[in-house]
């Protein structure tokens, strides 16, 4: 059965390139109209936390000291 996809998704961080919330709507929909009468159609809800712990550690990036402006402002 041929379907299309449809999907949206926000992510909110809540630090700076430490800390994010997720969520994502995501629908598929079948094409196959005439018999059986399941088309197949669904939608799938999703939510999720993000942790960025690329460049600084953790624990130093949600307790430590903030950075400063560059920019002087």
């Amino acid at each position: 059965m041929a379907t299309f996809h449809l999907g949206f998704g926000a992510q909110w961080w809540l630090k700076e390139e430490v800390f994010a919330l997720n969520i994502q709507t995501i629908g598929k929909f079948g094409l196959h109209v005439q018999p059986p009468a399941r088309i197949g159609n669904l939608i799938h809800y999703s939510a999720g936390v993000c942790l960025y712990y690329g460049r600084v550690p953790l624990f130093r990036a949600l307790f430590g000291p903030r950075r400063r402006n560059p920019y002087g402002n």
